[in-house]
């Protein structure tokens, strides 16, 4: 699972406090806690709302360890945003999806995609960054790689199910695009705007079922 800031704090320091320049392992994990802080702060009060001397704060760092390792206040929230979509895309590849069924696993792993979209505070990052995208917008193409990440998760069991005869031939990838479209993008919209039923894990389950089965009737071979 990934480090939180306290986490790494504890690797850094094995419980104790250290005197003396940083080991070279201590160095390597310096901008990691920095990042891990910074998207605390952002997912807590946005990217305009936080200042690099917050983060600073959070992480136990100075303001010029910061820009040490990030030259710019906009290019941290870059690696933030980076960060943050490994952190999914390391969680989405930890769920357990062995069936033989190529259908199956393609189903397993766009809910569980839309599953992780609903938790909550995982669209707080998006919602609190959305305002900064205009005037950062690598912001905004990190969010859409991590998007892109995704559907690549999903494109080789399409393939699967494509070279099995159970869905219709094609291009895999813009397959995967609607399937996303029509599953995850309408949970995810709806966790951003808080909409109730979201939370609600039978509710969820259903509207995906009901997108999954409206996918199928024109994605069938």
């Amino acid at each position: 699972m990934p480090n939180t800031v306290g986490s790494v704090r504890k690797d850094l320091s094995d419980g104790k406090k250290r005197r003396g320049r940083p080991k070279d392992a201590d160095k390597g994990a310096i901008p990691l806690l920095i990042l891990q802080a910074a998207l605390l702060m952002f997912k807590k009060q946005g990217f305009d709302a936080t200042s690099v001397e917050q983060i600073a704060a959070a992480a136990g760092a100075s303001k010029t360890t910061i820009y040490r390792h990030f030259r710019t206040k906009e290019a941290l929230a870059e690696a933030a945003v980076v960060q943050d979509g490994q952190n999914v895309l390391e969680t989405i590849r930890a769920i357990d999806n062995a069936d033989p069924d190529p259908l199956v696993r393609l189903r397993t792993l766009t809910f569980g995609i839309a599953d992780f979209a609903a938790l909550p505070n995982n669209a707080d990052l998006y919602r609190l960054s959305l305002a900064a995208v205009p005037r950062v917008p690598a912001i905004g193409r990190a969010f859409a790689a991590t998007g892109a990440a995704l559907r690549a998760l999903m494109q080789p069991h399409v393939e699967a199910a494509q070279a099995a005869g159970l869905l219709r031939q094609g291009d895999s990838e813009q397959l995967a695009r609607q399937l996303y479209d029509a599953v995850v993008n309408p949970i995810w919209s709806d966790a951003l705007l808080l909409t109730p039923y979201v939370d609600d894990e039978a509710q969820r389950a259903a509207v995906m079922q009901a997108n999954w089965e409206s996918f199928l009737r024109g994605a069938r071979a």
